[in-house]
C-alpha cells in the first residue's frame, strides 16, 4: 500500500503543477454547485491553461501521448 502511495505521488511529481493546482481548485470550486455551474468552472480554468503556449505543447503531448507518458517541462 505505501509503495502504491509513493509510486503514485512520484507519477503526479512529474505532471504539470500550475495545471493540477487548477484542476485541484475547479474541484474545490465545483463541490457545492450543480452540474451546469460545475462545468462553467471547469471550462474557465482549462481555458486558462490552454492560453500560454508552453501549456498548449504539454497539452498535446498528453493528447498524443496520453495518461501517464506525456512529458511536460516547466510549470
Amino acid at each position: 500500500m505505501l509503495l502504491s502511495a509513493i509510486s503514485l505521488a512520484a507519477e503526479l511529481a512529474r505532471g504539470a503543477p500550475v495545471a493540477q493546482s487548477m484542476a485541484k481548485t475547479a474541484i474545490d470550486d465545483g463541490l457545492d454547485v450543480g452540474v451546469e455551474e460545475g462545468l462553467k468552472i471547469e471550462r474557465r480554468y482549462f481555458t486558462a491553461v490552454l492560453a500560454d503556449r508552453g501549456r498548449q505543447e504539454r497539452v498535446s503531448s498528453f493528447l498524443e501521448h496520453g495518461p501517464g507518458h506525456a512529458s511536460f517541462v516547466g510549470r
